[in-house]
């Protein structure tokens, strides 16, 4: 019995000292990995990494020895960076067993320690930098597992796999200060969603601020410090002399005088990011001089500034440096920024009338009623406020008629007390009515919310143009590519100009100038004043309508020449040609003795068609036709808008070959139905209320038209200017020739006139414009000539002129 309670105490005693010694070893394990790690060196001799300068010597940097040498180096080629998350392991581990913790409680947290290593290699193989020369970031193993994943998974997919497993062994790991950490990141985010209307201008100032600290502060101290310690480190792990400059992720060999072409190209490069002006900058560029002479190549610098306005494109380094006899020309190209988000004003457009849902259930019953007054039964099923009318969809009985239903518009507008009331009987693809009721308070749509959402962002046409908002508050972004010519109509303050300003801020927010030619034409000289010389223009705004004509028949001219080129290399559209001429250098640099470069979009937009129509007439429409029945496949659009949409202006030839057409409030029902071809434009709002006729649609769309303001296209315009400068091109020469034939050209027509008269008695000014197909005002000038030269008698009242034998 005694031996047996001695053998009990001595198991029980060799047991806790067995425990207390495996936890000191592994305590003791991780202070030794940790030095061996944080004092590895790859010039000491080691297992698995030669060096052959230090070969055969017994000399170690490491603070271990040799021991230490081998073990970090064994744990870096195993498991690379990675390797330092043993240390904590190893420690955990002792912690546990020297405290007598239970593994049961620890078994989830020790193999998420266990197997973070494994997952950290992995994703450290997915990135390359600079940690040690000639270690795998994640070492042989982690390569091992991204090659596993990556053909499971693919790239992408591994890496979401291995993030994914990385956070939840952290979970694991901290378990409560995960969790307060999750729950604090959910605590900011109400925060900030409920403070938006307040954060969202701390944030801009805040970025403006913080950039500028960058700019200013970080920028040239982090470039200046890590260019000049690898420029003078002349020893690299193996103690060999460097001939190679690392700089922002390039490589230059400094014996080479190409790659010096490209050092020089860079600092060019920084001195368009504003850091020629600072002091290390200079000392850096003083040091690369040093280093090309070290390295054999003959480099004569001069330092001198040059003066901050001398060119658009900013002042250069002023350095003019000859590499072996060879002159080296420095160009700094800067390129285009396009307006951002912060230009625009940021306003809450949420009305402060909160209409609720009773309010609307009761203006849908009383609805209801007044039908019923009528004779007509239904129901309202569904209720859609939008920011400036709401829908009630109305189901009306089987056999209620439609057209009775549509003449009560002015009854149910007295009973709801209305503004104004638009029936859709019935609405498109249901079986119910629409009735659309504008609310008591409007709110206001900006371009500037519709320019930052998702809609406007991610959208994938070549030419989006911004419309504003539909009846339930959807943004609504179109492609002028598609359409591919607009026609706007809409009388005095119905918000037309608002939204000629509107298409063509959007376009400018999302294409450069390399991409996008415009041609304004503006009868009013005020309606694009604010646009005077941007980058995009190809002529100076066109207020003169006497310029027009030519103008149109150049773009008729340059259309032809588009055709030509895209037939040459069989491309059928702009985009087929801008595509092979991005993968075929062959056109991109000559083909046939002609060169060919990438076509940009022409988008025409004039307005005040009606003032244009009375001065210019028949040839103006003949330009207008032309060009909307052939340009789109050439990238060619033309927008065009009017005050008065009556036939004489918007003839039967424009009307047809502009399938998408707004409409704004006009004033009768015969402006609206010139239009659109329906009644309904009288009775909208106004202030950008508007009827949209889509291409290739049959059924009208209200929206309601975005606002941006004359301080808003200030800023764009501003911006557009400051990127780069307005260059006319050789159209204006074309102009000024067709200016000056003008008269030659009525000459000529002067003279088919007088062999005209040979065969006739009398003739008058209507005569002409039939015969000759001109307009009015040419063909009384050439009465008037006819007249002065005594070939016909003056004007007998109404009466057509006697021709002189």
């Amino acid at each position: 019995m005694f031996a047996k309670k001695m053998f009990v105490k001595k198991n029980r005693f060799f047991g806790v000292y067995k425990k207390k010694f495996f936890a000191l070893f592994f305590l003791f394990f991780s202070f030794v990995l940790g030095l061996s790690l944080f004092s590895f060196n790859l010039n000491d001799r080691s297992w698995f990494y030669y060096n052959a300068k230090n070969a055969g010597k017994n000399i170690y940097n490491n603070w271990l020895g040799s021991v230490g040498s081998n073990l970090a180096s064994m744990f870096l080629y195993l498991f690379g960076v990675s390797a330092f998350l043993f240390i904590p392991f190893f420690f955990y581990v002792g912690y546990i067993m020297i405290r007598n913790i239970s593994f049961k409680n620890e078994i989830e947290r020790f193999f998420a320690f266990l197997f973070m290593p494994f997952v950290l290699s992995a994703i450290l193989s997915f990135h390359k930098f600079d940690f040690y020369k000639s270690i795998f970031p994640g070492g042989v193993i982690g390569n091992g597992i991204k090659i596993i994943c990556t053909g499971w998974f693919d790239s992408f997919g591994a890496k979401i796999f291995l993030y994914s497993v990385f956070i939840i062994f952290l979970v694991l790991i901290f378990r409560k200060a995960a969790m307060l950490f999750l729950r604090l990141l959910h605590k900011i985010g109400s925060f900030v969603c409920s403070r938006q209307k307040f954060l969202i201008p701390a944030y801009i100032v805040f970025k403006k601020v913080l950039y500028a600290f960058v700019y200013i502060v970080i920028t040239p101290f982090v470039f200046s410090f890590k260019f000049c310690k690898k420029l003078f480190t002349g020893q690299d792990f193996v103690g060999e002399n460097k001939s190679v400059i690392e700089f922002e992720n390039y490589t230059i060999d400094i014996s080479q005088k190409d790659d010096l072409t490209d050092l020089y190209n860079m600092l060019n490069r920084h001195e368009n990011n504003n850091l020629n002006d600072f002091k290390d900058l200079k000392e850096t560029q003083e040091s690369v001089f040093d280093a090309c002479k070290l390295a054999g190549s003959s480099c004569a610098s001069s330092s001198g500034a040059s003066s901050s306005g001398a060119s658009s494109s900013g002042a250069s380094f002023g350095l003019s440096d000859k590499i072996e006899n060879q002159e080296l020309e420095v160009k700094t190209i800067k390129k285009y920024n396009l307006p951002g988000f912060t230009l625009f004003d940021y306003f809450d457009t949420k009305s402060e009338d909160n209409v609720k849902m009773e309010e609307l259930k009761l203006s849908a019953k009383v609805l209801e009623e007044k039908l019923e007054m009528f004779g007509i039964f239904g129901k309202v099923v569904s209720i859609k406020r939008g920011p400036v009318v709401t829908l009630f969809e109305y189901n009306p009985k089987a056999d209620s008629k439609i057209s009775k239903i549509v003449a009560l518009g002015d009854d149910l507008a007295l009973a709801l007390k209305a503004l104004s009331i638009r029936i859709i009987a019935p609405i498109p693809g249901k079986s119910v009515v629409g009735f659309e009721v504008s609310n008591a308070k409007r709110e206001d749509v900006l371009l500037s919310s519709i320019i930052n959402s998702k809609e406007f962002e991610k959208f994938d046409g070549s030419l989006p143009i911004v419309l504003g908002k539909d009846t339930i508050g959807n943004n609504v972004v179109v492609d002028l590519a598609k359409m591919p010519h607009l026609l706007i109509a809409g009388s005095t303050g119905s918000g037309k100009s608002v939204a000629l300003n509107t298409l063509l801020v959007s376009i400018l927010c999302k294409l450069t100038p390399d991409e996008l030619n415009l041609i304004l034409i503006d009868p009013k000289r005020l309606e694009f004043s604010a646009y005077e010389d941007i980058a995009h223009l190809l002529f100076p705004i066109v207020t003169d309508p006497k310029k027009v004509v030519p103008i149109l028949k150049w773009v008729v001219n340059k259309m032809e020449e588009r055709y030509e080129k895209m037939a040459k290399i069989g491309a059928k559209n702009i985009f087929d040609y801008n595509d092979k001429i991005s993968k075929n250098k062959l056109y991109a640099s000559e083909f046939e003795g002609e060169k060919y470069d990438k076509m940009p979009f022409l988008v025409i937009i004039v307005d005040e068609l009606a003032d244009l129509m009375m001065t210019v007439g028949k040839d103006l429409e003949a330009s207008i036709m032309r060009i909307a029945q052939m340009a789109r496949a050439a990238g060619i659009h033309m927008i065009v808008a009017t005050q008065r949409p009556s036939v004489d202006v918007i003839t039967g030839v424009i009307k047809v070959n502009f399938p998408s057409r707004i409409s704004f409030r006009v004033t009768s029902k015969v402006d609206s139905r010139t239009i659109l071809d329906c009644c309904g434009a009288e009775k909208l709002l106004g202030r950008g209320d508007m009827l949209f006729l889509g291409s290739g649609s049959a059924f009208l769309s209200r929206l309601h038209g975005a606002y941006v303001s004359g301080q808003e296209i200030e800023k764009v315009v501003n911006h557009i200017k400051s990127e780069r400068k307005v260059v006319y091109r050789d159209c204006l020469e074309y102009l000024s020739c067709q200016e000056s034939n003008i008269d030659d050209l009525e000459d000529v027509l002067y003279v088919d006139v007088t062999q005209f008269l040979e065969s006739a008695d009398e003739v008058s000014i209507s005569l002409l414009q039939r015969k000759f197909r001109i307009g009015y005002n040419r063909s009384a000038r050439i009465i008037e000539q006819l007249e002065s030269d005594g070939l016909i008698l003056p004007s007998d009242g109404g009466k057509m002129r006697k021709v002189v034998r």
